[in-house]
């Protein structure tokens, strides 16, 4: 296996901290990829004993303009003198080497304990395919910002960010999104409210207290929520026991997106994001099923009061007191 780091900026000092790759691509044969919200991390497949373990989605796509431009994004980053850094070799001893093969040869069995997985199946994930869409589009970002001189200074565009808030921009009748961390910046808030005055219908999925695995995330997003309601939105909080993690949209029950774009301000400005989407009626009602059965999972936040309605989600239970204290601390 070969492997690069993603490097931007020095070693020391704030540009390492705080801008970071933060895609999820899986691209085979420059066919079929995969685009989502999962990391390769035992948590993102439930996977993660009596700990937290993340609700996620993912779409896998075949489209051959699709994985063209997913397979240029991929290798422009990679072959990058600055970006794609590569990693001193060192051999291996022979202790770790069998080591290593133990761990491989023990994984399947592992794994099958914890989920219904077959291995080598023979099957295909695209016969017959779940849907047959439209021209798919992928949506990245760029990382060659210049400066004088035409000296690159390593900053991304903001092409993920306008390419989506495009889209949304196209809805006339309803936006539905499924954010794990929804603080919307001055950007975002601009294309909302210019939706609602067009009188479009705005639901919002986001994570609980209970759910959320960044409080510091959920704080900011719980000071934002009252101007929210406010501003139109019907909000729905997830119940668990998974922490949810997903990033997807239907607008108009016509388009589908599905991707890695987290509505606040890392997202915008700093992490590098992709996303794939359709203007596809049939992907978008497929799509909308899955939002559907999420949102039987979450307690409806009343706009009046700002409060969960416990009557809204069957055995309603508020967050443990622990972590309801951490958020308030990080809300003031």
């Amino acid at each position: 296996m070969e492997v690069r780091y993603f490097q931007n900026g020095p070693w020391i000092g704030v540009p390492v901290n705080t801008r970071r790759m933060h895609e999820k691509l899986l691209l085979a044969d420059s066919r079929c990829l995969i685009v989502g919200g999962r990391n390769i991390k035992d948590e993102y497949y439930n996977l993660h004993g009596t700990r937290f373990n993340f609700k996620d989605l993912d779409a896998y796509v075949e489209s051959p303009s699709a994985a063209a431009e997913a397979r240029t994004h991929f290798y422009s980053i990679w072959n990058h003198p600055r970006l794609g850094r590569q990693p001193g070799i060192s051999i291996p001893t022979s202790t770790k080497l069998s080591g290593t093969r133990a761990a491989v040869n023990e994984a399947p069995a592992l794994i099958t304990q914890f989920i219904p997985v077959r291995f080598l199946t023979g099957g295909r994930w695209d016969s017959p395919p779940a849907v047959h869409c439209r021209e798919v589009h992928f949506v990245h970002d760029n990382f060659f910002g210049k400066r004088s001189n035409d000296i690159e200074d390593g900053r991304k565009d903001l092409s993920s960010t306008l390419k989506l808030t495009e889209i949304i921009q196209q809805a006339h009748s309803t936006i539905e999104i499924e954010n794990p961390y929804f603080i919307p910046t001055r950007h975002w808030r601009r294309v909302f409210r210019q939706a609602r005055e067009k009188g479009v219908r705005l639901q919002l999925l986001t994570n609980s207290v209970k759910t959320n695995d960044i409080l510091i995330r959920q704080g900011a997003y719980m000071n934002k929520r009252r101007k929210l309601l406010r501003r139109g939105w019907e909000i729905r909080e997830w119940q668990g026991p998974q922490n949810l993690h997903i990033k997807a949209a239907v607008i108009d029950d016509s388009i589908a997106v599905v991707g890695t774009y987290n509505i606040h301000y890392p997202s915008e400005r700093l992490n590098t994001e992709l996303a794939v989407w359709t203007a596809d009626a049939a992907a978008a009602a497929y799509l909308c099923q899955t939002l559907d059965k999420h949102r039987r999972n979450a307690v409806q936040i009343d706009p009046a009061r700002n409060r969960p309605l416990p009557e809204s989600f069957e055995g309603y239970q508020p967050a443990p007191f622990s972590k309801r204290a951490k958020t308030f601390f990080w809300r003031y």
